[in-house]
């Protein structure tokens, strides 16, 4: 349970939010990216990986997941999404800033 949106015992109507259910086995990272790299991008992306500033030393390699078709309209980028796998060994969890990065010649 990640958040309650009501105190116990209370009575609640059909469609009222009760709690928010969050599945921490695999983490989400959105980026906004310019054009340029969305445009090389493709459903194989490949050799890109976070770092979180907790944990300047290790990298988590990350697997494309989808893109967003179209630009933001202030900053003209694109929203891209990844996902990794959550690790055992720390504690990353849903909202914690990371940096990505492409390996060279990927």
């Amino acid at each position: 349970v990640s958040q309650r949106f009501t105190d116990g015992h209370v009575n609640v109507r059909a469609g009222d939010r009760i709690i928010r259910l969050s599945d921490l086995n695999e983490l989400f990272e959105v980026a906004s990216v310019p054009e340029s790299l969305l445009a090389t991008a493709t459903d194989r992306v490949l050799g890109i990986h976070a770092r979180f500033g907790f944990l300047p030393e290790q990298r988590f390699e990350l697997e494309f997941r989808e893109n967003r078709g179209e630009a933001d309209a202030v900053a003209q980028t694109y929203e891209m999404t990844f996902a990794m796998p959550r690790p055992e060994s720390v504690n990353i969890l849903p909202g914690m800033t990371a940096t990505l990065a492409r390996e060279l010649g990927a």
